[in-house]
């Protein structure tokens, strides 16, 4: 669950944690992470599911039934629980002011997460380098996601989502655990843990890093 919600193998994840200071306990920002997101994701699963329920009682039909799964099954669940809060139309402004705040976070995280790999590049251009950077690859980014905007919009975001986000997280997180657990090394991922924290990697960390995870990650994408 936490780990295709948080998508740790595309690189965001790895371009924040490169903002902190250099003696952070990152260990511990791991677990707190990993832990918030998986509250936070069973919390909302319980939400919106009772609500179909709820839906689904009040139609008299199968909670199948009541709404497809896909992009309006978080729509459908969340704007139909608002109904049930005293001033709904208050609420459905808060919400939908949400879902904007979070989809915006979640582009400026892409967005840095591809200008990282280009700070060489942005430094040759000045000292507003990354600010052209940052306005050159939204306006890449929007011109590749205008065909999502057109009637067939929703159709082609469905395929890309069904058979692009799911195999390419699961095999680039394969290689990157290979790489950094058996080329890099986990002596060295150790020994710069404890120049940073003072501590190596905990056995079981360690364990599940370069032997479990990248048997999950194997099968994971032989099912995908």
């Amino acid at each position: 669950m936490a780990f295709y919600s948080l998508g740790p193998s595309w690189g965001g994840v790895m371009m924040m944690g490169s903002h902190m200071k250099f003696h952070t306990n990152c260990l511990r920002n791991v677990l707190i992470g990993i832990i918030g997101d998986v509250c936070i994701a069973v919390f909302s699963s319980v939400v919106l599911f009772a609500v179909l329920g709820v839906m689904a009682s009040e139609i008299g039909v199968p909670v199948e039934d009541v709404v497809k799964s896909g992009m309006s099954i978080g729509l459908v669940g969340y704007t139909r629980a608002l109904t049930y809060l005293p001033a709904p139309y208050i609420w459905a402004v808060v919400f939908f002011f949400a879902v904007t705040i979070v989809g915006l976070d979640a582009q400026v995280v892409c967005t840095e997460t591809v200008v990282s790999f280009m700070e060489g590049f942005s430094a040759r251009l000045g000292r507003h380098g990354h600010l052209l950077l940052v306005v050159l690859v939204n306006i890449v980014m929007l011109l590749f996601n205008l065909p999502f905007c057109t009637q067939a919009g929703p159709y082609m975001f469905q395929l890309v989502d069904w058979y692009l986000p799911t195999w390419s997280v699961v095999v680039i997180a394969l290689l990157e655990v290979i790489a950094i657990m058996w080329f890099y090394g986990g002596d060295r991922v150790d020994s710069g843990l404890k120049d940073m924290i003072g501590r190596k990697m905990p056995h079981v960390f360690r364990l599940v890093a370069a032997y479990i995870s990248p048997v999950f990650f194997l099968v994971s994408s032989n099912i995908e």
